[in-house]
């Protein structure tokens, strides 16, 4: 059975979308061969693509099966990418517009397009650009933003600079990635605890300052309405699990940004 989810106006073509879902293998490679990968991995990757009757380029993550168990999830609407679609599809939130999910009914790969998005990603603009101005309100409207996803009922679940997006010209982020998120009841202090964590150590591996720095837990505990020592609580946990693995991976780190008695 093929599967298709759109949102009402978006730019992919649904006779594309159709045909994408009815492709077979020899049809599906020549497709995937126009896509200008950026990312790829065993069983994913993502690119910007131009379809045919659409304007402009869009960006495309593909999710390929892993075996036969993960192609039933897959027909099921069990995966990551579902996850992603749903909570970026129509959404008031900070995040990447998705367009369409497809699945392809002969490999089970699920394909979802988004807005792309020209520009940097935080990590990349931070190594570029010295002006600690700029990045004090980026980093400011990080905090925002990320409360208010929280607030709206979400997680990221992989907040790292990578998957943090900038305007430039606005001086403001959104966010992509959405793969872990996960739904929230009513606020969670351990996973909204986990997000500001990995941010955190991001910051830490890039040397950035904690001055600097201070401008995103500020904006978020604002927003929340929680003092910043009980937001850097929340995050302990994770931090400390975080800190140990990077420092594993990479070496020791040469800072640990909040670890002043105000914060504990």
């Amino acid at each position: 059975m093929k599967l298709i989810l759109t949102k009402q106006a978006q730019p992919v073509p649904h006779d594309f979308l159709q045909s994408l879902a009815n492709m077979k293998a020899e049809q599906l490679s020549s497709f995937e061969s126009h896509v200008n990968r950026i990312k790829e991995g065993r069983y994913s990757y993502a690119g910007f693509i131009t379809v045919d009757g659409c304007q402009s380029t869009v960006f495309l993550k593909c999710y390929k099966p892993k075996g036969i168990f993960q192609r039933c999830l897959f027909s099921w609407g069990v995966a990551r990418a579902y996850r992603a679609y749903h909570v970026s599809c129509g959404s008031i939130l900070p995040v990447v517009s998705s367009y369409a999910l497809v699945r392809n009914t002969y490999s089970s790969n699920l394909y979802v397009f988004y807005n792309a998005i020209s520009g940097s990603n935080l990590s990349e603009y931070y190594k570029s650009t010295p002006e600690t101005q700029n990045l004090s309100a980026l980093l400011a409207d990080c905090g925002h933003k990320l409360a208010a996803l929280h607030e709206a009922g979400w997680t990221h679940g992989d907040f790292k600079w990578g998957n943090v997006l900038v305007n430039r010209s606005q001086s403001s982020v959104i966010f992509a990635d959405m793969d872990a998120a996960r739904s929230m009841s009513r606020y969670n202090r351990s996973a909204c605890g986990r997000d500001i964590a990995r941010f955190i150590v991001n910051a830490e591996d890039y040397h950035v300052d904690e001055n600097l720095m201070s401008h995103f837990l500020s904006a978020y505990a604002n927003t929340v309405g929680l003092t910043e020592r009980a937001c850097i609580k929340h995050a302990q946990p994770a931090l400390e699990k975080l800190r140990l693995r990077h420092d594993r991976k990479y070496g020791l780190r040469q800072q640990r940004l909040f670890d002043s008695e105000n914060y504990k």
